[in-house]
């Protein structure tokens, strides 16, 4: 078994990187994957949010898309023995017994530093260490950050010692919460600046005119030097539109950076077995970024408010969360969000503005604290999660989210549209009589990812976190390359497979079956990956005598040392191996054959 490489790798634009002090350790995930099985992991938990126990299988009713489904799978969790048992409702059956996890529990913790404030972050790091503690046994832990870029702390873990060590080195990173809010206090310096413009030297001054001045809230009714009335909500109107325009795309392009960085972290879970769990820490991000900007507009020229919904509602990042939750729960990640900035507080910016009319009043920071916390709650709500909010020190949210995470019933169908790739509506209810009051927690919809979806996003799983996994007995080793103009080179990639693992049919005088190869490559310099996909017919008349198939792909390649992820599925069997290995491109000899 080789050690895993994490490694740096961009995915859709994101640069995943590995530091110096990133932990190794094995990564080799051998998972039976029950490929007709849906899995719904749910949380029962009492009015006092305690959790429920001693539910059986025949107390749970499953619908899918409108139709009730058959559970073909049953499992009631219990990791915390010392929880209370539910007490038996009228009608309801025997309890069944309660049982540890059977499969691993895998928790990332995920600081977003690019939006993080570093006194928010370093606060909490001591109740993040506790729960860490807390859960310990054989809950495997991984911790990154982004800023921009998915920085992998440490390799997944069960050593809480190591994961401490991690923590440390993150309360020593840099963090960019402050240019977001230093850019928003520009955005508003800006706008009362062209305001003060407009009133000092195009409206306001020696003349005839009389009247009140547009002060908080009031009209005025002003005529100018040249004889005439100026108004700023109509003279300055379009050049604040245009700044808090030019100001919502750049707010638009962080929150949808700070998205591709939790979908390719998403991504790269998918060849990770068991349960997977995700605690994002952040200031939040803009569900409707610049939101606030233009409500402010709205408070200065209330004749405006109509027009400016329709201004802000362009920017709605909604369907990028929902993309993401659609991923996750395709496959059982489940997000649980920290709001780091702790008990709610006025605006960072309002003591920097001289101008107190683009200062926040009281109803813009309530606007502002309540849309940096809907993409937090979106994401936690859709996944069966939680959202934790105005927690200064979240030691007793955090052990919430353990008693979670250690007790749970799992529920198991087959899907009658099989894998379709389509998004699926879940319902699940208690039947009339179990219990009373008992709140329910689990995926309301999943998207029933088709195979070849899913050898792709676990290939790069196996490139990002050396997740291996190797039924089929294959090993990969690079031929000579030859030189191609542009300074690349055209590798030969052979990939060995033993004809004993493959699944192959007679048919017109020979064996005959079907492989499809996925390659993964990170392209440093172009920040982005290299996803490389065929399928190949096998085809054996004769069988050779080391009863060994060989399948040759060409990739063109830069020179230099590359780590790829390789996946290969047998389309007969069903059945698909996954590994990671390096290349040595241009100069020097390759490194030896990755194999069983």
């Amino acid at each position: 078994m080789r050690t895993a490489r994490l490694i740096s790798l961009p995915l859709l634009g994101l640069l995943l990187a590995t530091g110096s002090t990133a932990q190794e350790s094995s990564a080799a995930y051998d998972e039976q994957v029950e490929v007709n099985v849906v899995n719904v992991d749910v949380v029962v938990t009492d009015s006092s949010g305690r959790p429920v126990l001693g539910l059986g299988r025949d107390d749970f009713l499953v619908v899918e898309d409108g139709e009730p489904v058959e559970l073909t799978n049953f499992l009631a969790i219990s990791g915390t023995p010392e929880t209370r048992p539910s007490e038996p409702g009228a009608g309801s059956v025997p309890a069944a017994p309660t049982t540890k996890p059977t499969e691993p529990t895998h928790v990332v913790l995920y600081f977003d530093n690019s939006t993080l404030v570093q006194a928010h972050r370093n606060r909490v790091l001591d109740e993040v260490q506790g729960f860490v503690d807390q859960l310990g046994g054989d809950t495997r832990f991984l911790v990154v950050t982004f800023n921009p870029g998915l920085h992998l702390v440490s390799s997944f873990t069960d050593d809480p010692a190591v994961v401490r060590e991690a923590l440390a080195s993150v309360a020593e990173m840099p963090a960019r919460g402050l240019l977001a809010a230093r850019a928003r206090t520009s955005t508003r310096e800006a706008m009362s600046a062209i305001w003060q413009n407009w009133e000092a030297s195009k409206g306001f001054g020696p003349g005839d005119g009389s009247g009140d001045k547009r002060g908080s809230g009031g009209v005025f009714s002003a005529q100018g030097m040249r004889g005439r009335y100026f108004d700023p909500c109509v003279e300055a109107w379009p050049e604040m539109i245009n700044l808090v325009e030019s100001y919502a795309q750049g707010e638009v392009d962080r929150v949808q950076t700070a998205q591709a960085g939790l979908l390719g972290l998403t991504r790269a879970l998918v060849g990770v077995p068991g349960r997977k769990y995700v605690l994002y820490m952040s200031d939040g991000l803009e569900l409707v970024p610049a939101m606030t900007e233009y409500e402010l507009l709205g408070e200065l020229c209330p004749e405006r408010v109509r027009d400016l919904f329709g201004q802000y509602s362009r920017y709605d990042q909604t369907a990028g969360f929902e993309e993401l939750t659609a991923l996750a729960n395709a496959h059982r990640v489940t997000f649980y969000s920290l709001d780091t900035t702790g008990l709610a507080g006025v605006s960072l910016g309002s003591a920097e503005l001289e101008d107190r009319r683009f200062s926040p009043s009281a109803r813009i920071d309530a606007i502002r604290r309540e849309n940096l916390r809907g993409s937090l709650f979106a994401i936690a709500d859709d996944t069966a999660g939680r959202a934790i909010f105005n927690a200064n020190q979240p030691a007793e949210e955090l052990a919430e989210m353990a008693q979670d995470l250690s007790n749970f019933y799992s529920l198991g169908f087959n899907p009658g549209h099989g894998w379709d790739g389509k998004v699926h509506k879940v319902k699940v209810t208690l039947k009339e009589g179990i219990g009373g009051g008992y709140e329910l927690r689990y995926r309301t919809r999943y998207r029933a990812l088709p195979e070849a979806e899913r050898v792709a996003e676990r290939t790069l799983t196996a490139l990002v976190l050396g997740a291996t996994d190797n039924p089929l007995g294959m090993s990969v080793h690079a031929d000579t390359p030859t030189p191609m103009a542009g300074g690349r080179y055209k590798v030969p990639l052979a990939i060995t497979l033993p004809l004993e693992r493959l699944t192959l049919l007679p048919e017109r005088g020979a064996d005959r079956g079907e492989v499809r190869v996925v390659v993964a490559i990170a392209i440093h310099e172009e920040n982005r990956n290299s996803l490389f996909e065929r399928s190949i017919p096998v085809e054996i008349a004769e069988p050779p005598a080391d009863g060994i198939h060989v399948v040759t792909i060409h990739l063109q390649m830069e020179p230099g040392t590359h780590v790829i992820g390789l996946g290969v599925e047998d389309r007969l069997g069903r059945t698909a191996s996954y590994l990671q290995t390096e290349i040595l491109v241009g100069s020097g000899e390759t490194p030896p054959a990755e194999g069983p």
